[in-house]
């Protein structure tokens, strides 16, 4: 991972990871949840379909 204020590197542990996709995702009242980089997804096609539309903005800024 990258700290985005630091610029530090590093690596975060797991025990498990949950991918639970098909339904509406319940976002969590907490701080910084709304970051335009760490959007909530309910398929698996989401984060395609998010790395698309970031793409395309930044095309369109160039």
């Amino acid at each position: 991972m990258r700290d985005l204020e630091s610029g530090r590197v590093f690596e975060e542990g797991f025990d498990r990871l949950v991918i639970a996709t098909g339904g509406s995702p319940i976002v969590p009242p907490i701080k910084g949840v709304d970051l335009s980089y760490a959007p909530p997804f309910s398929s698996v096609c989401d984060p395609i379909l998010i790395a698309a539309r970031q793409l395309i903005k930044e095309i369109g800024r160039g």
